[in-house]
């Protein structure tokens, strides 16, 4: 992209990409049309989508927006696909409702569905309907239903990992060999750890001897009554704990988000970590995180955590609560605050964008009214996660700017479409967002085709 790190283009993904190379792109975070209007004939659909058309659906979606009337087919995920490199993958948000037509769209398209994360926050709004109220409204006893409701509140949102299939010189490869030759198809997860803060691996369990393992079924292995073999076996598994503590929790599909009334009140700290400590007499006693007696020089290390202040309805206050490690009255944490080390919500967590990051980097009086910002921690994280270094990302519905504001934060390079009809998104908000953010790009329009084309090579 020469000396610019991101460029955008207002006009339709498919059109737009259809200037870019096959295989010429690393990754692709977005969170496109969910799709919330009214539920469709699934086999019109699929009849569309089967002969190779364009499902079209009328109506609105979130928030009564047009373009969010139905979830985007086949036809843009190939698009996508084609100009991704083999392995490449690809995070998309779905909604609830409609995650499974975004899973089967991104099937037909060519992509190998290989996980769903779960981004979990508490701030959802419930929107369901009052069976009871509703009757009496319509002149009928509803009174044995009270109590009784439509729809459950809003908690998470699901995001589909997908990935282009994998292919060296035409042909079908391994992970390794796709890898080495594209740079494409692992996730980066020594990247995208999660701090273990201070828990102590193992959970301070004692293992067991070979004697206490006779007699139970599964358990029992030669090596057990080898005291050379424990010994070689507790090495081992020292040695797993300290990377372990080093690295960080490995990433999962779980994704926490706090409640929007929740609030950072100071950081605890704790001397954690240190590995094993053995038994004096090398037996195969291992007591995890004690830290080591003989001077091996393995050392705890100081771990701060953040506190929270968390509103009820916090999925990590939640969480913690069910582990019982909500740290309470510790450290002069305050009663109902969530810090403790080692709780079960030490997944990566990141709460709904806030008013003031929406609209960091814009102009004197300028709002970021769009009204699906994601927010910008939560796309570095996924970026991070399936992004080679110097990659390209792309964002085919890049709306307000958030993936770009992610990637360029982070040293990727960033290509943003959107249809942006009314030419306000991406000029009056994205582009400040990601500049601020130390881009240097610009925006291109669709009515320039030569333009596009040579972004395209650049890129």
């Amino acid at each position: 992209m020469a000396d610019d790190n991101y460029f955008l283009i207002r006009g339709d993904c498919r059109d737009a990409l259809a200037a870019f190379d096959d295989d010429s792109l690393d990754a692709v975070v977005t969170d496109p049309p969910y799709g919330l209007s009214k539920e469709p004939k699934i086999e019109d659909v699929l009849t569309h989508w089967l002969a190779g058309d364009d499902y079209e659906h009328g109506g609105s979606g979130f928030m009564g927006k047009a373009w969010d009337s139905f979830v985007p087919g086949p036809s843009v995920w190939r698009e996508v696909r084609r100009v991704l490199k083999p392995g490449g993958h690809a995070l998309v948000f779905a909604g609830t409702r409609t995650a499974d037509l975004m899973g089967i769209a991104l099937r037909m398209a060519g992509f190998e569905v290989r996980d769903m994360l779960s981004w979990m926050y508490g701030q959802g709004f419930p929107k369901s309907q009052n069976v009871s109220k509703a009757a009496d409204k319509q002149g009928m006893d509803g009174s044995a239903w009270d109590g009784w409701g439509t729809a459950l509140k809003p908690a998470f949102e699901p995001i589909l990992l997908v990935r282009k299939p994998l292919r060296v010189d035409g042909k079908k490869a391994t992970i390794v060999s796709n890898v080495l030759a594209h740079g494409t198809g692992a996730l980066n997860i020594d990247g995208s750890r999660i701090s273990a803060g201070g828990d102590k691996l193992g959970g301070g369990a004692e293992s067991k001897t070979s004697s206490d393992q006779k007699g139970n079924e599964g358990w029992t292995r030669p090596w057990m009554d080898d005291p050379e073999a424990q010994e070689a076996h507790a090495a081992r598994v020292r040695d797993n704990v300290v990377k372990a503590e080093a690295l960080g929790r490995f990433p999962a599909n779980v994704l926490l988000g706090h409640h929007d009334d929740c609030e950072q009140v100071g950081t605890h700290t704790e001397i954690v970590g240190g590995g094993a400590k053995m038994s004096k007499t090398g037996g195969a006693t291992v007591e995890f995180g004690g830290g080591y007696d003989r001077g091996d020089g393995f050392v705890g290390s100081e771990i701060s955590t953040p506190v929270w202040d968390c509103h009820e309805d916090c999925p990590v206050r939640l969480l913690d609560s069910q582990s019982g490690d909500l740290g309470v009255g510790r450290g002069g944490l305050p009663s109902g605050s969530t810090g403790a080390i080692g709780g079960a919500s030490r997944f990566f967590y990141q709460a709904k964008a806030s008013k003031a990051e929406r609209k960091e980097g814009l102009p004197e009086g300028s709002v970021n009214d769009h009204p699906t910002v994601k927010p910008v921690e939560l796309m570095r994280y996924l970026v991070r996660l399936i992004t080679p270094p110097g990659g390209t990302v792309l964002d085919p519905y890049a709306g307000s700017g958030t993936t770009g504001v992610a990637a360029v934060s982070d040293g990727f390079a960033f290509v943003g479409i959107d249809l942006d009809e009314n030419d306000h998104y991406l000029r009056d908000i994205a582009t400040h967002r990601i500049d601020h953010a130390g881009g240097h790009g610009f925006l291109a329009s669709m009515h320039a085709p030569t333009e596009i084309e040579d972004l395209a090579d650049e890129a």
